[in-house]
């Protein structure tokens, strides 16, 4: 990863002036999954997220550890080993 400061970027626009379309291209990307993760956040269930994420991430899902999926889905760790005890138990059929 690479940092670069406001002056820099500055810079790097007022040299390269198509670089600046890229810039503004990565930012509404940036804010458009800013705004997924609020509304996420704000409008679904701690089961909701977590159903969500599995659901679109898969892989993801299952290679990450507990903890940071917890933290990204604003839950303690051990709310969600009982969501997925719940779901895996749904899934089953009790």
């Amino acid at each position: 990863m690479i940092y670069f400061g406001k002056r820099e970027i500055e810079e790097l626009y007022r040299r390269y002036p198509r670089l600046e379309a890229v810039g503004r291209h990565f930012a509404q990307l940036a804010y458009s999954c800013l705004q997924r993760k609020i509304d996420l956040l704000t409008e679904r269930s701690p089961e909701e997220r977590y159903e969500e994420f599995s659901t679109r991430w898969p892989e993801l899902a299952q290679r990450v550890p507990q903890y940071h999926l917890a933290a990204y889905l604003n839950v303690q760790p051990e709310s969600l080993s009982r969501i997925k005890r719940r779901l895996e138990a749904r899934r089953a059929g009790g």
